[in-house]
């Protein structure tokens, strides 16, 4: 019985890692405002688990975030940013996301909900404490990139 149960996390993972391309894939091929919605709120949320983040960067969902910046509809820049927020705790793509962050935190922004500019301030926290912590000037992050 053990060994059934040593199988079931592969095919889990393969499992979730279909599905998450499925997510994506939903995305780019809908036309459809509240479906995008919820799929890039869906990914945001699987950005969340550590146990993601290898397929979400295989599947290309951080460029997914990152496109739903650039979106007019406020719900996907906040999806976006959250997606980013909840990928940001991946410590391997500090430097990925380092600049596109602070880019987008000194925008113009028109259009944002007040939980878009929560994930932003989140991915930024998130990015200095990683600069912190890996003591590499590569990947720090000065104040004075965000401030204007």
């Amino acid at each position: 019985m053990s060994s059934a149960r040593r199988s079931r996390p592969s095919k889990k993972r393969s499992d979730r890692a279909e599905y998450l391309s499925q997510l994506a894939q939903e995305y780019i091929a809908t036309s459809s405002l509240s479906a995008k919605q919820q799929v890039l709120a869906n990914l945001a949320n699987f950005a969340y688990n550590p146990q993601n983040y290898a397929n979400l960067w295989q599947i290309n969902a951080v460029d997914l975030f990152i496109a739903a910046l650039a979106e007019h509809d406020a719900l996907l820049k906040e999806f976006g940013t959250g997606g980013l927020a909840n990928i940001c705790q991946d410590r391997s793509c500090t430097e990925s996301l380092k600049d596109l962050v602070v880019q987008y935190s000194k925008a113009d922004h028109h259009n944002v909900t007040a939980n878009t500019v929560l994930n932003a301030i989140i991915a930024l926290m998130e990015l200095l404490e990683t600069s912190s912590c890996d003591g590499k000037s590569s990947t720090s992050i000065s104040l004075s990139q965000i401030e204007d």
